[in-house]
């Protein structure tokens, strides 16, 4: 993958991967003449620290990419474009290695996002402005209003996530419950779902 970052706007392209003709680096350097034949059309000058490429595939691909771009570097205008191991596209972190470990770092960070947003969550419920609402209201509300957008954003980008990429959706939003209800974090996920869906939320504000 890549990412052409310009003053005015972010575009960002997929180079075709090695085939029976030419290999990866090939079609990579295609693609950069391409790009710059383009932004010299509408006068545009690519950001020579931001433009980078990221290398996703399996381990020996690669390997064998880097060594292959190091012989034939993809130039984009007038600088020759560096390899990352990691860059952001729309929120979404696009890093080295194959499908299965880039969906796997993403729900890691967005984990890490989720459990620090309950934990502000937690704090704000105990504000009296908040208690005269209801405690318990107010944090379902929250949880709505942001927990969730936060794990669903850029979610409609993931194909195919396994049963263990499952179990860390799972795990977010049973860690966060736990912690911005006050309650332990081994509390079992589906006993404490099946216990608020019997109650309307105003019983839950009481």
């Amino acid at each position: 993958v890549q990412t052409c970052a310009l003053p005015i706007f972010v575009d960002d392209t997929s180079c075709g991967s090695s085939n029976n003709k030419r290999s990866a680096a090939e079609n990579a350097r295609e693609r950069g003449m391409l790009i710059s034949d383009s932004l010299d059309e509408i006068s545009l000058k690519a950001h020579g620290e931001k433009t980078v490429q990221v290398l996703i595939g399996s381990k020996d691909f690669i390997e064998k990419t880097k060594i292959d771009l190091q012989k034939l570097p993809t130039i984009i205008q007038d600088f020759e474009v560096r390899l990352a191991e990691n860059d952001k596209l729309l929120g979404v972190t696009l890093c080295e290695g194959t499908v299965k470990e880039i969906l796997t770092r993403n729900l890691s960070e967005k984990h890490k996002k989720i459990e620090k947003t309950a934990y502000e969550i937690k704090a704000k419920s105990n504000d009296p402005r908040a208690k005269a609402v209801g405690r318990l209201k107010f944090i379902c509300m929250e949880v709505q209003a942001k927990i969730v957008p936060q794990a669903l954003y850029g979610l409609e980008a993931f194909p195919n996530l396994d049963v263990s990429q499952y179990k860390m959706l799972k795990e977010m939003f049973r860690n966060a419950m736990a912690i911005a209800l006050g309650i332990p974090k081994l509390v079992c996920y589906e006993a404490l779902l099946s216990e608020m869906q019997q109650y309307p939320l105003e019983v839950w504000a009481d």
